[in-house]
């Protein structure tokens, strides 16, 4: 059983020998070695109870060499002292040694159970850093301030016939305005995952952060609803009528697509990535260490 206080267990284990013996000391020649360990070994007890306590492992370690030191020291001195001493006495020295090894054993094992969870601590830290670096990654995008995206949602000739300039082709403005709106959604939830609470210990808030980036996703990729997928269905209006395809293909605005079409997609690729990146080095080192 564990030790619950370790000052309590050494004063229980004075008392027990000394009303087992009818002695305070167990050798009168030996009385000054004895005290000084021993009244070294109830404070260095309460401090490694107070340590744990606070979770303390740096004042538990110190407490627990104490602890190992002077109980070793009061071994040596109590060994000495069954010279000479009845086999009663002796029978009590013995007991009151074995009973300081398992407090020497319990104070190291309880220390190194607090260097785990402080280890863990630190590690869950930094997973913790890790997933606050990733969000402001995620949501620190070029991507709003594309040229090429400005100019397919600002620009009128985007939502126009090519083939008769000037004249508005209501299914090709229609996308351009559903991109617009697409793209402030989707800063919208950049702006959300920078925000996100961060939870290490909470399986339900890192699945939120994952569906955040989806939903993300979503606005700026290739879905229907996604800027990426809108640009696609205004790239098939515009192949739909042959003059159409001509016009476009000579004008100046081609160039625009074709940039436009390369930066979603990596900005696609790129949110991928980040999903990919929050599993490995957030959500499965978070379940690792839960697990260990």
């Amino acid at each position: 059983m564990a030790i619950e206080s370790f000052k309590k267990e050494w004063i229980f284990i004075k008392k027990n020998y000394e009303k087992a013996t009818g002695k305070k000391k167990p050798s009168a020649a030996l009385s000054g070695a004895t005290d000084k360990a021993a009244s070294g070994l109830e404070p260095a007890c309460a401090a490694l109870d107070s340590a744990i306590g606070k979770g303390d492992y740096g004042a538990a370690e110190r407490a627990r060499e104490k602890i190992e030191s002077l109980g070793k020291v009061y071994q040596k001195a109590l060994a000495e002292a069954t010279r000479g001493e009845d086999k009663a006495i002796t029978a009590e020295l013995k007991v009151m040694m074995g009973e300081i090894d398992i407090i020497i054993a319990e104070a190291a094992a309880q220390t190194e159970q607090l260097w785990k969870l402080h280890d863990m601590a630190a590690d869950l830290k930094n997973i913790a850093e890790t997933w606050a670096f990733i969000a402001k990654d995620c949501a620190d995008t070029p991507i709003g301030n594309n040229p090429h995206l400005r100019a397919f949602i600002s620009d009128p000739v985007f939502g126009q016939n090519f083939a008769r300039p000037g004249e508005v082709d209501p299914a090709m403005q229609k996308l351009q305005q559903q991109a617009k709106a697409a793209l402030i959604s989707y800063v919208k939830k950049l702006g959300e995952i920078k925000a996100a609470k961060i939870n290490v210990d909470s399986d339900k808030a890192m699945t939120d952060f994952m569906k955040q980036v989806d939903d993300a996703s979503c606005y700026i990729g290739s879905a229907p609803d996604g800027v990426r997928g809108i640009v696609a269905t205004w790239q098939v209006e515009v192949d739909a009528d042959r003059a159409t395809t001509i016009a476009f293909n000579a004008s100046p605005q081609l160039a625009v697509i074709t940039a436009l079409t390369a930066a979603l997609k990596q900005e696609e690729d790129r949110l991928y990535e980040v999903k990919n990146d929050f599993e490995l080095r957030v959500m499965n080192r978070a379940a690792a260490k839960k697990a260990a």
